[in-house]
């Protein structure tokens, strides 16, 4: 059996929270949208990341029979402290 033991997911939500933080602009680039905040890349995000099976898909193509999930970078930690957007996209 093959384990990936470090595997990321981003939903729309939590990508459509992310766009809403002061200082955060996104720029289309080679990998799809760059995410920045105050100019700084924190992410590029894919519009095939929130398909389904696209995860699926990717470990099949691996060869991977389990997953484990975190958040993927910047994690909630992007978000103003106090602005419970944040969490509540992160479980979306």
């Amino acid at each position: 059996m093959n384990i990936d033991v470090h595997a990321h997911i981003i939903g729309p939500a939590f990508y459509d929270a992310m766009k809403k933080i002061p200082g955060v602009t996104t720029v289309p680039n080679r990998y799809g949208t760059g995410i920045l905040k105050n100019g700084e890349t924190v992410i590029n995000v894919n519009q095939d990341f929130f398909a389904p099976n696209h995860h699926l898909h990717e470990m099949d193509k691996r060869r991977i029979d389990l997953s484990l999930l975190s958040l993927t970078t910047p994690n909630v930690y992007v978000f103003p402290e106090g602005d419970a957007g944040g969490g509540r996209a992160s479980r979306q």
